[in-house]
């Protein structure tokens, strides 16, 4: 029997919807994880041209694809000191900082980090399947 992945099982049970079947899921994967598994290498493809995206998520999804994932998990960072990918003291540790919080360039400097990416991402996506993910790091409304 072939798996056929189906985002609906997932999104089912976060909405505390019975599934019809238990989903998978993991919140991130990291690439080399991926690489190892497969045997294939693709992760400097990410940071290349349009093409060299779409053949990097056509890995990346067939890898969540093959693992019998409904649903490919895919999420950007945009991080800056005290992030927790650049561990320092935070931009943020004072109502005052709060207040004078640059909030309204985030999210233009969000979709400017990762549109191209998440168009890559949605020309190889298998039947079935979505992305779930988010913002790492933080939040931004979702855009339709």
């Amino acid at each position: 029997m072939t798996f056929t992945p189906d985002y609906r099982h997932l999104a089912d049970a976060a909405r505390n919807i019975p599934a019809k079947r238990l989903p998978l899921y993991e919140h991130q994967i990291d690439v080399s994880i991926m690489e190892a598994i497969t045997g294939e290498r693709f992760a400097e493809l990410q940071q290349g041209d349009a093409s060299d995206k779409r053949e990097f998520f056509r890995h990346y999804a067939s890898f969540y694809r093959s693992m019998g994932y409904d649903t490919v998990s895919f999420e950007g960072c945009v991080p800056g000191p005290g992030a927790l990918q650049t561990p320092s003291k935070g931009v943020i540790e004072t109502r005052e900082d709060f207040e004078r919080y640059p909030w309204g360039g985030v999210e233009a400097e969000y979709w400017r980090q990762f549109t191209d990416d998440f168009e890559a991402l949605a020309s190889v996506m298998p039947a079935g399947m979505k992305a779930v993910g988010g913002v790492g790091l933080g939040r931004v409304r979702e855009r339709v």
